[in-house]
C-alpha cells in the first residue's frame, strides 16, 4: 500500500472518530446509559471498502480505522450477556 493511500485512510479514520466523539446525539445517549448506573465504553469497528476507478486492484491491509485505545476492560458474566443481547461479540 502506498504511503499516500495509507495517509488518506488514516485521515478518514480520524474524521469518523471525531464525528462520532463530538456528536451531541452520541454523547447524550452515552450519558443516559451512564445515568442508569451502567458504565459504558464505546469501541467502534468500521469496514471501509475501496476500489480503484481504473479497475486496478488495491492492496489494503488497514485493520483499524477507528483507534479504540489501549485500555483493557474486565467483563463479567452480566456484561457479556448484555453485549450478546445487543448482538455484539467479544473476541
Amino acid at each position: 500500500m502506498d504511503e499516500n493511500f495509507e495517509l488518506l485512510m488514516h485521515h478518514l479514520g480520524e474524521a469518523i472518530n471525531n464525528a462520532v466523539m463530538t456528536s451531541g446525539e452520541v454523547d447524550a445517549a452515552l450519558e443516559k446509559v451512564r445515568d442508569s448506573g451502567i458504565d459504558v465504553f464505546l469501541v467502534l469497528e468500521a469496514t471501509i471498502c475501496v476500489r480503484r476507478r481504473d479497475g486496478e486492484s488495491v492492496d489494503v491491509t488497514v485493520q483499524k480505522a477507528l483507534p479504540a485505545g489501549d485500555e483493557e476492560v474486565d467483563l463479567n458474566a452480566e456484561d457479556l450477556q448484555f453485549l450478546k443481547r445487543l448482538r455484539i461479540s467479544i473476541e
